[in-house]
């Protein structure tokens, strides 16, 4: 089954959410324990 452009979009737009929740618990963790991974942007 081939996946849709929007189909797509949608997945990528609940990664980005996912990745956003992601940072703002790490955020709220602290400098204690870091993030699972760096990132270098």
């Amino acid at each position: 089954m081939v996946a849709s452009p929007i189909q797509i979009s949608d997945i990528e737009r609940s990664i980005e959410q996912a990745n956003d929740m992601i940072w703002e618990i790490t955020n709220e963790l602290g400098p204690i324990t870091g993030p699972p991974f760096s990132c270098d942007e």
